[in-house]
């Protein structure tokens, strides 16, 4: 059976005992002769997604609000990564140097709760901004 092709179709009629505010957001799929199929198209993306009653619908649930969340993003809001400088070439020695750092940093100051505050933890710090200023 086929959506496209007008085999089944899409009604905005939400199951009788739903209570959940979702439903808005999904249409039911029913076959030519009015059987509801175990299936559901989200609005919001297009996509189909099968659920049953009895087994509860949470999953559309969380379905429905991540898609509302990803069309809230403001149109603006870009990768992390998109902000950051790719540098392509660190050299061995400033790659050991940093590597390093960090085991002394992890091996000396173990405690999570202390570990901004420790003097290895300085130390990264400092390695990482000369690393810097070298390839300036």
């Amino acid at each position: 059976m086929n959506i496209e092709a007008g085999q089944l179709q899409t009604t905005e009629d939400s199951p009788s005992s739903s209570t959940g505010e979702f439903w808005s957001s999904l249409l039911r799929i029913k076959d030519s002769n009015d059987v509801y199929e175990p299936f559901v198209q989200c609005t919001i993306c297009q996509q189909i997604l099968s659920y049953d009653v009895k087994n509860g619908t949470n999953s559309l649930k969380l379905h429905v609000q991540n898609c509302t969340k990803k069309i809230n993003l403001p149109k603006s809001t870009m990768p992390i990564d998109c902000y950051t400088n790719k540098i392509t070439t660190v050299s061995y020695d400033d790659k050991r140097t940093v590597t390093l750092a960090c085991l002394k940093y992890f091996a000396f100051d173990m405690c999570p709760f202390n570990s901004v505050h420790g003097d290895r933890f300085k130390q990264i710090c400092q390695v990482l901004i000369d690393i810097v200023i070298n390839m300036t």
